[in-house]
């Protein structure tokens, strides 16, 4: 009994210790994470708020307001893509960034991943709020 009772005690004590260190929510599978980013289909996230070497920017005008567009490719795939504003803010110019993948062989680690190789670090992520690490800046993302 008591070895048993030990077993338990030092496995809920490094479950819980582990989940305290990681910001984002634990045991989501890397598919539940391409599925919170692209909606099951298609998802635009609108930028909030971007930090840059210590400097917070929030999109003031319409020509600010970069989006992310994330459609899921297959079962196993997501696609993103950039959306810029035009001058006049009636459409948008869209940059193809490429093919990612969740990171984690099942269960989701940090990162999204692209084919190119570049990784996006994911700090937080719901379904309604996304807040990424790209290239030393955090960018946060709210769903439209």
């Amino acid at each position: 009994m008591r070895d048993k009772l030990f077993r338990l005690a030092l496995f809920f004590s490094i479950t819980f210790s582990a989940c305290k260190e990681d910001a984002v929510p634990q045991g989501l599978y890397n598919y539940q994470v391409e599925r919170l980013l692209s909606g099951d289909t298609a998802k635009t996230w609108v930028l909030v708020s971007s930090v840059i070497e210590g400097s917070t920017t929030t999109p003031v005008v319409c020509t600010d307001s970069l989006r992310l567009l994330i459609t899921a490719v297959a079962t196993d795939s997501i696609n993103v893509a950039t959306l810029t504003p035009q001058m006049n803010c009636t459409a948008f110019d869209t940059l193809d960034l490429g093919d990612a993948n969740a990171s984690g062989d099942l269960v989701f680690t940090d990162s999204i991943v692209f084919d190119s190789g570049e990784i996006w670090i994911v700090t937080e992520i719901t379904s309604q709020n996304l807040s990424l690490s790209v290239d030393a800046s955090i960018m946060r993302y709210n769903a439209k």
